[in-house]
Parts: structure tokens; sequence; C-alpha cells
């Protein structure tokens, strides 16, 4: 019995270093694993690695611009308009927009030496397309129409005929095509600026002069004329 002693002490020995090194390298195994998030922290922050999607440039929902063009005239001369145009967007997105827009303005011309004063109220629609960013580029087109009113300060001769000073009111439908871009200066204001193409028609009052003059010479024509179109605006 004594000759095995040694023996078992030697065993009990290895069996201890053995436990020992076993229980340090599952340690540094634990210690080289990545931590693995909770799912508190995984349903708050989203998959690893995944940034927050980008928030969207706004589009354009209402501006009021100051505009102006041109109608023809049976007299074979051009009256220019400008007016105030206040447009809303109801529908309007990254890439297409659609309006409906309210214009009211003033004209003056002068027929020999007497002064027409005019006024004008417009409602129309819009449609277009349109690139939203901090300069947002846009190309719109436009239908209305509305009212005319012209007044004349005193008697004149137009063509040989004489015309009492009188006012009247007729209509007047416009279309046309502008291009131009809103800069966003401050979150989602901005200002605006646009040319293009209007085509104007109304009703005009015209005078045969190869006619007696009475009322078989004056009759109403329609009168159609394209012009220059600008607006200057704010919006957002």
């Amino acid at each position: 019995m004594k000759s095995r002693a040694p023996v078992v002490i030697l065993l009990s020995l290895s069996l201890s270093s053995y436990s020992a090194a076993a229980a340090l390298g599952a340690s540094e195994l634990d210690d080289a694993a990545p931590a693995q998030p909770s799912a508190g922290v995984v349903s708050a922050t989203g998959r690893v690695g995944e940034l927050p999607p980008a928030k969207g440039h706004p589009n354009a929902r209402l501006k009021l611009s100051l505009e102006g063009f041109s109608i023809a005239t049976t007299l074979g001369m051009t009256v220019w308009l400008t007016g105030l145009h206040l447009e809303a967007y109801p529908l309007s997105r990254p890439w297409l927009r659609g309006g409906v827009g309210l214009t009211g303005g003033a004209g003056h011309a002068k027929l020999d030496d007497a002064h027409a004063s005019l006024v004008y109220g417009l409602l129309g629609v819009s449609v277009g397309a349109q690139y939203p960013a901090r300069i947002t580029p846009f190309v719109e087109g436009h239908l209305s129409g509305g009212f005319m009113t012209a007044t004349l300060d005193r008697a004149t001769v137009i063509n040989g005929v004489a015309i009492d000073s009188a006012s009247g009111t007729t209509w007047l439908v416009t279309r046309g095509l502008d291009a131009g871009a809103e800069i966003y200066t401050f979150g989602r204001a901005y200002v605006s600026t646009a040319i293009g193409w209007m085509r104007t028609t109304w009703a005009s009052p015209a005078y045969d002069t190869s006619m007696p003059n009475s009322s078989g010479s004056f009759r109403i024509v329609s009168v159609t004329g394209d012009s220059l179109l600008w607006k200057i605006g704010v919006g957002i």
C-alpha cells in the first residue's frame, strides 16, 4: 500500500492541473467572443450598420407671384397686363405637380388723346414636372379663363369712328408654358423665378370704317395673340 501512494499523489496533481487549464481556456474563449446586443437594443436601432433613411426635400405647396404678359388688340397694338398670381399645389410629388391658381391685375393703354384702364381676373389650373432639390427646376403648363374690363376716360376717335367715353366687360382665356426654378432659402420658404410663353384670346369690339357710322359698323371679334410671360414670386 505504501508503494502506491506516490502514484496516487501524481495522478491527483495531474487532474488538478488539467482542470485549471481547461477553465482558463474557456475564460479566454468567452473574452474573445463578441458581445451580442440585447433584444431591446436590436429593436431600437435596427440592423447593425444600417443608417436611418434620408429625409426628402420639401415640395412646393403655395406660391404668390408677380407676373406680366400682353394681349393683342384690333388696333395693331399690344397692351401689357401685370398682376398677382396665387397658386396652390394640392398635388406636389418629387417629380409631378398639379395646381389651382387665381390671378388679378390691371393694365393701361393710350388711344390717341384718351386713356383706357383695364382690370382682369382669371381662375385656372396647371400641371408640371419638377426635380426637388435646394434649387428646384420646373416646367409648368397652365390654362385659365375669366373676365377683363376696359374703361375709357373720355370720348375718342378710333379708325375714323367717334366713341364716347364708356366701359365694358368681356371674357379672357389664357394658356401657356413656362420654365424656371425655386430656390429654397430657409426651411420650406423659397423664392421663384420663371419665364415662358402665353397665348391670350378675348372678345374685342371692332369697327368697320367702310360702313357708315351706325350700329352696323360695330361688331365683336375674337383677338388672339402670343406674348412673353414672366414671373417672380415667393412660396412655401
